[in-house]
């Protein structure tokens, strides 16, 4: 009995990790592969509006208006959401803890408050960690690899019709996150081309979607 429980949990284990896609060595990539990636994410201090709409386990859709002020430097991140008549339900601020200001059901769990903030660190902010491997994809996409501390994985994925991804990974490399990502012409800002267009999908029994259209950008840097 006790042989077929450890067998039952190696299948188990095995059942539940998963592989990272194979990434194929450019020369010479690896030096430039982080300054390319960066070119996705703000840097500095930034206050951005988004229209969102928020598709939850079993199809049930939200729209709702977020406000984001994100700062590159320090990490820190002030949601604030709120409905099309503007009524807040959520405002939170993180700066290595997250403080809940306001929470109106069904925004009002612990669980949601670390979700959406682990969504905004991965939609705004560079991938902390080492970069591991830089190179191309099966399809030719282009990729940069970060391994974090918390051992997940972030690629960095520049597919061939500039379609960007980032994909994050579980220490078992099963899929968590992806963020789809678009661009348009209204939202350059002195050679920074802000993201029009972010569809976030987090898998497992719980998943959900954010589509986000983008609908301000300010830049607090010039606002001091």
């Amino acid at each position: 009995m006790k042989r077929f429980c450890f067998l039952l949990g190696i299948l188990f284990l095995i059942a539940a990790c998963g592989t990272l896609p194979k990434v194929d060595p450019v020369s010479g990539m690896l030096p430039d592969g982080p300054r390319e990636c960066r070119r996705l994410f703000f840097q500095g201090r930034w206050q951005l509006q988004h229209a969102i709409v928020a598709t939850l386990p079993g199809g049930q859709q939200n729209m709702l208006m977020g406000i984001s002020i994100v700062s590159a430097g320090s990490g820190s991140i002030r949601s604030i959401l709120m409905t099309i008549e503007g009524l807040v339900v959520f405002e939170a601020e993180y700066d290595r803890d997250i403080r809940i200001v306001r929470a109106v059901s069904p925004f009002d769990s612990d669980h949601f408050a670390q979700g959406l903030i682990n969504d905004l660190r991965l939609i705004f902010f560079m991938p902390e960690g080492a970069l591991v491997e830089t190179g191309r994809l099966q399809n030719g996409s282009t990729l940069c690899r970060y391994r974090q501390s918390d051992r997940l994985v972030v690629d960095i994925v520049r597919n061939t019709d500039d379609h960007w991804e980032l994909r994050q990974y579980s220490r078992w490399f099963r899929k968590k996150r992806t963020v789809d990502i678009f661009f348009n012409d209204n939202f350059r800002f002195n050679g920074f081309h802000a993201p029009s267009r972010l569809t976030l999908t987090t898998f497992g029994y719980a998943g959900y979607t954010l589509d986000m259209d983008l609908i301000e950008a300010v830049s607090l840097e010039e606002h001091k």
